[in-house]
């Protein structure tokens, strides 16, 4: 399967964006698993080849059936070597976050429910 994308966005919404689907949850909890979104500001600084790889990563990802996931992100340490996951290389000042799949609900239902 080949995946095009377009440098240019195109005057036009895309297909994922038509259809309101494209839904992302992002949640912060602590090592001990209290939930802390509400009290955080969560900034991700990518260069560009991280981008590139990220988001090269995130489409074969979504394409593949078999790998639902989540994926750890673990931080380079000095006695470890160097570790990639989905593209891209986690600096050791960095939170380890973890990627999953599958959010099913579309946007109008969690704003249905005034959960965003």
């Amino acid at each position: 399967m080949k995946y095009t994308v377009l440098l240019t966005k195109p005057s036009e919404k895309e297909y994922f964006e038509k259809e309101q689907n494209n839904v992302a949850v992002i949640s912060v909890t602590t090592k001990t698993g209290k939930n802390i979104t509400n009290d955080c500001l969560v900034t991700i600084v990518l260069n560009k080849d991280a981008m590139l790889g990220l988001g090269k990563s995130l489409i074969r990802f979504a394409y593949e059936k078999d790998k639902v996931g989540p994926l750890h992100f673990y931080k380079i340490e000095s006695n470890s070597g160097v570790i990639q996951t989905l593209g891209i290389c986690l600096a050791p000042e960095s939170a380890e976050p973890i990627i999953g799949k599958h959010v099913d609900k579309p946007i109008f239902e969690y704003l249905n429910k005034g959960s965003i």
